[in-house]
């Protein structure tokens, strides 16, 4: 099943965050850790994958695709 909903991306001057129908899901690994270049989830029942292609993302909530 997939559903759609708003997505956003917010930045300050040290984070980027992933904001899905007004919620701060996750936010982006910091350069240089074990995160780097990956999505942590902020919002249990979250999942955020990188599609691989620098231009699409998947998130799951709770197992069922919504963007």
């Amino acid at each position: 099943m997939t559903s759609r909903g708003k997505l956003e991306y917010e930045g300050t001057e040290t984070d980027l965050f992933l904001k899905f129908n007004g919620v701060v899901i996750a936010k982006r690994g910091q350069p240089g850790s074990q995160q780097a270049g990956k999505w942590i989830v902020l919002e249990p029942g979250y999942e955020v994958i990188d599609g691989g292609d620098g231009n699409s993302i998947l998130i799951r909530q709770q197992g069922a695709r919504v963007h």
